[in-house]
């Protein structure tokens, strides 16, 4: 072992080799001549067989550290972990082999290594960090922070002995803490005294090893290994099995050593024997399988294969099956947590039976297990496939357990462990919302609700009220609208709104003759400004784009999904009626004259192409995305049954792939338009109806900033404030504000030639369509 100036690495490694004897008599029979002729034997190819009373605790390790690393040593018990640790730190020696270090290195084998019992702790300070290779002066510079970090400053001058092991311990890290070393050897020494002691124990590596120092940390918590090093080893009884990111060798340690699976594959010759018995039944045997399990995994955010997922990303459960008979199928899984007790089965929650009528073929089924809800662990799943319209229910097949994952703490961010830095117990962990202040004499009104606890939704008009009077609108009568919201008036909208989480933001430009030709620059703008949004309701009208607007439209839906702040999209194409003059005269980018003259009840022939190329380029670029694709039209003129097979049929003509039509394109008829309350059923064709409690979490927002109704069309007519002139405790405090929330809240009544006294949606609090 040598310490060396001249090369560049902070540690080499080469060849390194460490031999124990097994029993008393291995010293004695001449153990380290017998090692050392053993090796030479392997050298000149004449090795005999292995000396049973001998262990290799290393066997040929070869690796090298570079400056400013920070590196992760995992293995079994046994593995040689803390013999190459204690190599390194030159506390033992090896058998064969070298190592060469560059830099003053500190090591943390075993916190206390050092101490004089009989000592004061002033004594042991200078005793330990002097082991460490500090000078008198350098102790003395540091011996303030030292004794401060340790929080026994009252007992300093105490012999070490008269200390509870607690204490001990937090004197023993408080001086390896304030060595300043360029390399950091660690052995699971980061569980030290009570939880306050912990939190600063793990700020205080933190500090260490983002100053560009060398950190090399030996742990069973795979938690701690994927939060403090971006390189990691896996030594398998002496030898590297795996060296690289510590993501994927983590990875593949988890699955090896916890006998984590996050793929699932039926046997071919299972399959061949399912499919002969199907095959040979007279179809009258109602008790057989129709469907059976073909493979599974477990999938990230993005789509891809794992079995480590932190905490904060929710968990993909994808499983493929076949059918072999028409029918109703419904998926389920079950979650086990990782004592092997049952959480939870879920199944969809579309309540609609043919929705899951499927024919023969393979299907595909992803069910979302959500973010910050499970606690540190490996979890398993079951899968199935039932039919819930026989009576009694009939389960095609019940895979007990087949998958599983392990989740970790993730390396930043906030996560449901807050500031305590040991385990908690269950299989649950969520992140909840928590509100922490001072009793008040009255509760908070209603009317700052969302403002107090910071979380809105709210629905954005870009570009004004309609004027096209075709003939099936519900509403011909509203005025003519020609504002258009700008892109400075946008971001101002978000600067408002800056630190919400928004349970929906729905982005609109829906009127044909004065679309937001900008709409495209808005959806880019809220994506990059990082606001955390559950669902990103998108809706345009899908006449007026070319192919380079979808183009650019489906590169940020594929930039939405994967940026990390929204959790899901769901994106509208509003169809109504157009006549080809009108069509190219838009696309040119010229005013249509008279404007109301060249409409026509609901001619899709120029939305056909628009929304199917949006339909396929979704297909292929997030055939797995938090993606839903909704295809409306407004009117009575036809109904919903000839409207679905419709697109269908189109759909099916382009070559989209029928497990995302089915899954993720949605067909819906809307007989009404109340921004939130949309009529979006696909069951019934009656309008949903709406409780009306807005302005409380929810507001409507014009093209000019105006805040209104629940609705665009009332919004057009009764403004409570405007966000460009005044604040949100200004628009809230407002009287305007004031008196339309006891409207809708059903506590006055509206006045007379009020938008709420017509409106069919208008259900005040406690009261009945």
């Amino acid at each position: 072992m040598s310490i060396d100036s001249e090369f560049s690495d902070a540690i080499v490694v080469r060849g390194l080799s460490k031999v124990y004897p097994l029993g008393p008599q291995g010293a004695q029979d001449g153990f380290w001549s017998r090692a050392a002729r053993n090796m030479l034997d392997q050298v000149r190819g004449r090795a005999k067989k292995e000396d049973a009373k001998t262990h290799w605790a290393l066997r040929d390790v070869n690796f090298t550290v570079k400056h400013g690393e920070r590196i992760g040593i995992i293995g079994s018990n046994g593995a040689g972990k803390s013999t190459l640790l204690k190599i390194l730190s030159r506390v033992v020696y090896p058998t064969a082999g070298e190592v060469r270090l560059r830099g003053r290195l500190t090591s943390l084998l075993e916190v206390g290594t050092g101490f004089n019992d009989n000592l004061s702790g002033r004594e042991n300070i200078f005793l330990n960090a002097s082991l460490y290779g500090l000078t008198r002066s350098e102790i003395e510079d540091r011996f303030d922070d030292i004794v401060n970090f340790s929080e026994i400053a009252r007992f300093i001058e105490t012999p070490v002995k008269n200390y509870s092991s607690g204490m001990k311990m937090r004197l023993a890290f408080a001086v390896a803490a304030h060595l300043d070393p360029d390399i950091l050897l660690l052995d699971e020494v980061l569980a030290v005294g009570d939880m306050s002691f912990q939190r600063k124990c793990l700020e205080r590596v933190d500090d260490l090893t983002s100053g560009g120092r060398t950190l090399f940390f030996v742990s069973h918590s795979m938690d701690a290994i994927m939060r403090y090093c971006d390189r990691c080893i896996w030594l398998d009884q002496g030898q590297v099995r795996a060296d690289g990111d510590t993501q994927s060798v983590v990875s593949d340690y988890v699955e090896a050593v916890l006998d984590v699976k996050s793929r699932y594959t039926v046997p071919a010759r299972e399959m061949v024997e399912k499919a002969g018995t199907a095959a040979e039944s007279d179809g009258l045997d109602n008790d057989r399988p129709t469907a059976f399990l073909l493979n599974a995994e477990i999938i990230s955010t993005n789509g891809e294969p794992t079995n480590l997922f932190p905490t904060s990303e929710r968990v993909g459960v994808r499983f493929q099956y076949s059918v072999i008979e028409p029918g109703i199928y419904t998926p389920a899984i079950a979650l086990y947590c990782p004592q092997g007790t049952l959480m939870f089965w879920s199944v969809s929650s579309i309540n609609e039976l043919e929705h899951y009528r499927l024919e023969p073929g393979k299907h595909m089924a992803t069910s979302w297990i959500p973010a910050d809800l499970l606690n540190v662990g490996t979890y398993t799943v079951t899968l199935s496939v039932v039919s819930p319209d026989l009576s009694p229910m009939k389960r095609h097949f019940v895979q007990e357990q087949v998958l599983s994952f392990h989740c970790v703490d993730p390396s930043n961010g906030e996560t449901a462990q807050g500031i305590l830095p040991r385990k908690f117990p269950g299989p649950l962990r969520p992140l909840l919302e928590w509100q922490l202040e001072q009793p008040v004499d009255k509760p908070v009104p209603s009317k700052l609700r969302f403002i107090s606890e910071k979380t809105v939704q709210i629905s954005v008009d870009t570009s004004g009220f309609c004027n096209a009077r075709c003939a099936c609108c519900p509403w011909p009568g509203m005025e003519k609208g020609q504002t258009v919201m700008g892109i400075d008036q946008f971001k101002l909208l978000l600067d408002r709104f800056r630190g919400f989480k928004f349970t929906e933001f729905a982005l609109n430009s829906i009127n044909e003759p004065f679309t937001d030709r900008g709409i495209l620059e808005k959806m880019e703008v809220l994506i990059d400004s990082g606001a955390q949004i559950d669902s990103l309701f998108f809706s345009s009208n899908w006449l007026l784009p070319g192919q380079q607007q979808i183009d650019r439209f489906l590169d940020l839906v594929e930039k939405a999904a994967a940026c990390g702040t929204v959790k899901s999209l769901n994106l509208n194409a509003t169809i109504s009626g157009i006549s080809d003059e009108t069509y190219h005269q838009l696309q040119s980018g010229r005013d249509v004259v008279g404007g109301v003259r060249p409409y026509k009840p609901l001619d899709f022939t120029k939305a056909i192409a628009n929304v199917v190329a949006v339909a396929k380029g979704m297909s292929e670029r997030l055939p797995r995305g938090p993606v839903v694709f909704n295809v409306k039209a407004y009117g009575f003129l036809f109904s919903l049954e000839e409207y679905d097979a419709f697109w269908r049929s189109k759909f099916d003509e382009a070559g989209i792939d029928p497990v995302f039509s089915q899954s993720r394109i949605k067909v819906r008829l809307n007989h009404g338009f109340t921004s939130f309350a949309r009529s979006d059923s696909l069951a019934s064709a009656e309008p949903r109806r709406c409780s009306m409690s807005w302005l409380d979490l929810k507001l409507v927002i014009g093209p000019g900033l105006d805040v209104g109704l629940c609705c665009h069309e009332g919004a057009h007519y009764v403004h409570v404030g405007n966000l460009g002139e005044s604040t949100l405790d200004d628009l809230v405090s407002s009287k305007a504000y004031e008196a339309q929330l006891d409207i809708l809240n059903g506590r006055s009544e509206p006045p007379l030639n009020h938008p709420c006294c017509t409106c069919e949606f208008y259900i005040p609090v406690g009261g009945s369509a």
